[in-house]
């Protein structure tokens, strides 16, 4: 038994050993790419468009009916000046 365990632990070495010599060797450089190609223009000022794109509803929240109480056409109105009934 002492044997067996003597050559596990010499075996548990040589494997330590081992991984330690692969993690202390050295590594090649890197070499780095070249830089990217960039196309490069001139900037030359212009008036541009404004567009503005929104969501809108057509429909309100909250619909309400609106009955006409008066018959008639309004021909002149003041803002301070009250519709009476049945004038023209």
């Amino acid at each position: 038994m002492n044997y067996k365990i003597n050559i596990l632990t010499k075996a548990l070495l040589f494997i330590y050993a081992l991984l330690v010599a692969m993690g202390c060797s050295r590594k090649q450089a890197q070499v780095t790419p070249p830089p990217p190609e960039v196309l490069v223009t001139t900037v030359t000022p212009q008036d541009m468009p404004v567009v503005r794109e929104a969501i809108t509803t057509l429909e309100g929240f909250v619909t309400a009916n609106i009955d006409f109480e008066v018959q008639g056409y309004l021909i002149a109105s003041s803002d301070s000046a009250a519709v009476l009934f049945g004038r023209t």
